[in-house]
């Protein structure tokens, strides 16, 4: 047995960011259900359930203020889970740095756009509902159906750029 477990140690490959962030998606999803009673399904519709849960998240951050690393946890796993169901629709590579957004934003990338669904997580924790999830996806899909062009600003606010 210890022989496999070095023979395995030397085989196994890093995971890509893209990977990873799948991962992170199936992560969450077992979350919600295990701690919030919330059934993730990968669907459009699910949307609605992750932003009332990354709401109650919120709720905790004002009761009894969340760390940074805390904040930036859950941003990544709820946050990869909304991208890959934004993935599921428009296809897309999850990358770790952003020309616009800087080192480790964690732009899903498609195309030549840039979506940012782990910065919109942090906000939805941060400010509460005023960054609601749904919209952010809702002006992100009609960008990304109808070949609009967004600014950078925009893409912090709300959801994609492109190059």
């Amino acid at each position: 047995m210890v022989g496999y477990g070095v023979l395995a140690s030397k085989t196994e490959r890093k995971l890509t960011i893209d990977e990873l962030f799948v991962g992170h998606g199936r992560e969450a999803v077992e979350h919600a259900k295990q701690e919030f009673a919330v059934v993730l399904d990968g669907s459009e519709e699910s949307l609605k359930a992750l932003d009332q849960l990354v709401g109650k998240i919120h709720d905790k951050h004002i009761t009894n203020a969340l760390d940074e690393v805390t904040i930036g946890r859950e941003s990544r796993m709820w946050g990869a889970y909304l991208g890959n169901v934004i993935k599921a629709r428009f296809g897309g590579t999850w990358e770790r740095d952003s020309d616009v957004n800087g080192p480790a934003s964690f732009p899903l990338k498609i195309g030549s756009s840039q979506v940012f669904p782990c910065n919109w997580v942090y906000k939805r924790i941060v400010n509460g509902s005023a960054d609601d999830l749904t919209i952010k996806h809702r002006v992100m899909t009609m960008s990304l159906t109808n070949g609009l062009p967004m600014s950078n600003a925009a893409s912090n606010s709300s959801s994609v750029t492109n190059h």
